[in-house]
């Protein structure tokens, strides 16, 4: 489980809240949202605490806290008390895998096919 220090996510974060015009917290979720679509921060990464992003970026912890909730409304970001706040990659929770190997799972109807034990095999191969 990778984390990302608090210094290095506030360099990633350079001029966000100059970018544009809003409320700070919207702001703050669309660069954390826009890193996170670039893969500049890679899905399953830990996100440093409110408080220690907020002392980094020079803002309230308010700010953090509301930005990390529409991220987490979104589907986008995980949070547990006690184990940090979690990125999820750029689809929100529950769409099903349109492509990949895990495609292969799905039905038509927006099942899991469980009937097979093994994957399709790659194209390449």
């Amino acid at each position: 489980m990778d984390r990302i220090p608090p210094t290095r996510l506030s360099r990633l974060l350079t001029g966000w809240s100059k970018d544009g015009t809003g409320a700070l917290p919207l702001l703050l979720a669309q660069a954390l949202r826009e890193l996170a679509q670039r893969g500049d921060v890679a899905p399953g990464t830990v996100l440093p605490s409110q408080r220690a992003l907020a002392t980094a970026l020079g803002v309230s912890r308010s700010t953090v806290t509301a930005a990390y909730g529409l991220l987490e409304a979104e589907g986008r970001l995980e949070s547990r008390q006690g184990s940090g706040s979690r990125l999820r990659g750029s689809g929100a929770v529950g769409e099903p895998a349109t492509e990949g190997r895990l495609a292969s799972f799905g039905t038509r109807d927006g099942g899991i096919d469980l009937s097979s034990g093994a994957l399709d095999g790659l194209p390449s191969v």
